[in-house]
């Protein structure tokens, strides 16, 4: 299980990642850059207030 949901997040990650370009340019040039730059910073907050709901797993026994 644990193998399976590594692969699937670095492989979400790397297909997020090459899609992004794409985004960000399609949204650049309808929207501008200035609205480019928000999403991207909106999608790196988004990350970060993930992460601090991730639960603490350390010392204990992981199955």
């Amino acid at each position: 299980m644990r193998a399976r949901a590594l692969g699937f997040t670095y492989n979400g990650a790397r297909t997020l990642s090459s899609v992004a370009p794409l985004v960000i340019g399609r949204v650049g040039q309808t929207k501008g850059l200035s609205w480019a730059f928000y999403l991207c910073a909106a999608g790196y907050l988004l990350a970060a207030l993930m992460t601090t709901q991730l639960p603490e797993t350390k010392g204990k026994r992981l199955e």
